[in-house]
């Protein structure tokens, strides 16, 4: 048996959205790892204890924990965009936990991918990015 931790944005998302991720993410490494897979609660339950702007440091800091423990990690090739993930991604492969790297398109629900094309459209639109001709 196989202990694996998935590597998943939360902040700024939906619930919905980020068990739809989880699951389908699920799916995927269960295919491509050839052994029974655990996949390990990456969910800290836990509260920091001090309130000083740095809470998400700490939450981090019981992921980490977790993801020492496991066999592998699945995370997704745009997690520079998300400093946790990225974090987590830089300790798999720096301590020799295999990396299994899932583009983000496969796991994002289709109401989230449309969400986040319209807030990069607001934010680029009128630039040379989206009016190359101007």
């Amino acid at each position: 048996m196989k202990k694996v931790f998935i590597s998943m944005p939360m902040r700024g998302r939906d619930k919905a959205d980020i068990d739809y991720s989880f699951e389908k993410a699920k799916k995927i490494a269960a295919s491509i790892i050839d052994d029974e897979v655990e996949f390990v609660n990456t969910i800290v339950e836990e509260k920091p204890p001090y309130n000083n702007g740095h809470e998400a440091a700490w939450y981090l800091g019981g992921a980490i924990q977790k993801l020492s423990g496991c066999d592998y990690v699945v995370g997704f090739r745009e997690s520079y965009n998300y400093p946790g993930c990225d974090t987590e991604r830089h300790v798999a492969i720096n301590y020799g936990i295999p990396y299994i790297e899932l583009q983000k398109e496969w796991i994002w629900s289709k109401e989230e991918k449309e969400k986040e094309r319209k807030k990069w459209e607001s934010e680029c639109c009128g630039t040379a990015i989206c009016n190359p001709k101007e």
